[in-house]
């Protein structure tokens, strides 16, 4: 895989977030670096995370670890410190952003096995979670690996046994560019063994009661329900150990 281009505490699950402000405004080309705001290992139900922010829609925090960018970097402009909007090259900013998140939590949600969220710790990412925002009221399901092709499928490490959360968040908050959904509870976990199969494949969701939240109108249109993957083991890759998921989705 390194050659494809392409807060969790024991007690309170909470996480540190950069401000919504600087997140959201132009301040330079801003890479997919927000991993250093990322979750802490170890979940439990009952635990609230407070705020989870799309970020452009690449969830970039939403994980423990996610894989550096690979390959060459597009070329970007360097506009002035204080540049107004008809000064930013903004599709040389997205071309930007698209690279440097290739393996970014929001590639789970993106439509395509063909891209996938992969964990960027040491050895085969055992305890390493990724979040994914899909309705938990539907059938779930996954497709663990690259998805890409049979050969990187192999190649990479798939998840075999997961614990699986549900989380609902009890409000939204808006900004410039998105819905931010705030004081996410835990509510469920259980573990799940999964197949090694280059496809989707169910995915079981543990027994739950929804929260009985009243939402802000921001929140009316949107379904505020997640699932955390923790992985426990792994089919270990052939040649890489990066661990990868491609896709979660409702049917």
């Amino acid at each position: 895989m390194k050659h494809f281009i392409l807060a969790f505490s024991a007690c309170a699950f909470l996480y540190a977030i950069p401000s919504y402000a600087a997140d959201h405004s132009y301040d330079g080309i801003r890479p997919c670096d927000c991993v250093k705001f990322s979750l802490k290992k170890g979940l439990k139900p009952g635990d609230v995370i407070s705020a989870l922010d799309p970020w452009y829609g690449y969830q970039c925090a939403w994980s423990t670890s996610t894989l550096p960018a690979t390959g060459k970097a597009p070329a970007l402009p360097n506009p002035p410190a204080g540049a107004d909007d008809e000064e930013v090259d903004f599709a040389s900013m997205s071309a930007y952003m698209q690279w440097s998140c290739m393996y970014a939590a929001g590639r789970l949600t993106d439509g395509s096995p063909e891209t996938c969220w992969a964990e960027g710790a040491k050895g085969d990412g055992i305890g390493e979670i990724v979040i994914a925002r899909v309705d938990t009221k539907k059938p779930l399901e996954i497709w663990t690996g690259l998805g890409k092709s049979e050969k990187l499928y192999r190649e990479n490490g798939r998840p075999r046994k997961v614990n699986v959360y549900v989380l609902q968040a009890a409000d939204c908050a808006v900004n410039q560019s998105s819905e931010i959904f705030t004081d996410i509870t835990v509510l469920a976990r259980h573990t799940v063994e999964l197949k090694d199969v280059n496809a989707y494949q169910p995915l079981p969701l543990p027994s739950h009661t929804p929260l009985k939240a009243k939402p802000s109108p921001a929140c009316l249109d949107q379904f505020t329900t997640f699932v955390a993957i923790e992985i426990v083991s792994v089919y270990p890759g052939g040649k890489y150990r990066d661990t990868c998921i491609s896709e979660i989705r409702a049917k």
